[in-house]
């Protein structure tokens, strides 16, 4: 099963991986409920942070990392409904007519 790391997917044998890499290298939560636990979270970060110093050139010599700009297009024309305000919105019923309570007995009489 997947969980996530960081906001990504991460899979099971992935994970299983990084605890042990993280074992060795000794990231642990120092504090806390998962005292003592792998820090999966930690390893990730320090192993971003030693890939972009190895590769800071070829970071650099990219350049700035931009968003192109979606097209610009014409805003649509249909309309968007809208919630009314809480005054006005119809209010849920909240009382119950009570349920009709069977009669105890051997039912109608023939």
């Amino acid at each position: 099963m997947a969980k996530k790391i960081f906001g990504v997917r991460v899979e099971e044998d992935l994970r299983q991986q990084l605890k042990q890499l993280a074992l060795i290298k000794g990231f642990y939560h120092n504090s806390g409920q998962h005292k003592g636990k792998p820090d999966l979270s930690g390893l990730v970060l320090a192993i971003l942070e030693e890939y972009v110093a190895q590769n800071q050139a070829v970071l650099d010599a990219a350049g700035p990392f931009v968003e192109e700009p979606e097209p610009a297009t014409a805003p649509k024309s249909t309309p968007t409904r809208q919630r009314k305000p809480a005054a006005t919105a119809s209010k849920a019923k909240t009382t119950r007519s009570p349920r009709k309570r069977k009669t105890s007995g051997s039912g109608p009489a023939k």
